[in-house]
């Protein structure tokens, strides 16, 4: 009975010495875990930024399989034409952060659907889906300012005609303007470079139309309507610079 206590108290004693020759790394399956990772990306990007500059985030691809690791490559599909995206770096080793800046090229307000993808080099793919929400602008002062050029256009006039846009303060993207001893207004567009009069009463006529500036807003080509009151109808087509 003696010896056989012995002999278990021997084997009891190897086992212990080899278990605590054995490193926790080697009971750790990190090294086993295939690679993973995940996108941590905002569910809605805001143009422009509070500041009302272009928008440029930081977002972090994440490895959820510690030890092992890939390059993932990162991409956007379905931004508008009118929205340009930098991404650097465009490929990292997670954990790792891509910053993305938004830069808007005069985009309509309203909300555009588009996703984030990513793709490792053993071809994970991961995608993240959110909203661009693109804020209405103020853009008066693009249009505003003085322009001059022919009124010969209409019967009976002739020389050169001026006219000084103002911001009407009083009405978002509006412009007020002195024109054959009234002032008129006009509703702009932001995003297409337009204004339009909308029909007006010029004593006992009535004036309308609308007009077109030039990329740098230099020139504006403008096409209005006045129907008089005994039926008869101006209508003329010019072009002023500033």
């Amino acid at each position: 009975m003696q010896r056989i206590t012995i002999q278990s108290i021997s084997l009891l004693l190897l086992f212990l010495c080899v278990y605590s020759c054995i490193q926790p790394s080697d009971l750790e399956p990190g090294t086993n875990v295939p690679f993973d990772y995940e996108l941590w990306f905002n569910d809605e990007v805001q143009i422009p930024n509070h500041n009302g500059l272009d928008q440029t985030i930081t977002f972090t691809i994440n490895n959820v399989s510690y030890d092992n690791t890939e390059d993932v490559e990162v991409w956007f599909e379905g931004v508008p034409d009118k929205i340009d995206v930098i991404i650097e770096p465009k490929r990292i080793k997670p954990t790792g952060n891509v910053t993305v800046t938004f830069i808007d090229k005069n985009i309509k307000h309203g909300y555009y659907p588009a996703v984030l993808r990513a793709r490792s080099t053993s071809g994970i793919e991961k995608e993240h889906s959110f909203n661009f929400k693109v804020l209405e602008k103020t853009c008066t002062k693009n249009f505003s300012g003085s322009y001059n050029g022919p009124i010969n256009c209409i019967k009976g006039s002739n020389g050169t005609g001026f006219l000084n846009f103002t911001e009407d303060r009083t009405e978002k993207n509006q412009l007020l303007f002195w024109w054959a001893g009234y002032t008129r207004y006009a509703k702009i567009d932001c995003y297409e470079r337009t204004m339009t009069f909308k029909e007006q009463q010029l004593g006992d006529s009535t004036f309308s139309g609308h007009a077109t500036y030039s990329e740098d807003y230099n020139t504006v080509t403008m096409t209005y309507i006045v129907k008089h009151a005994n039926g008869n109808t101006d209508s003329c087509t010019t072009t002023y610079t500033k």
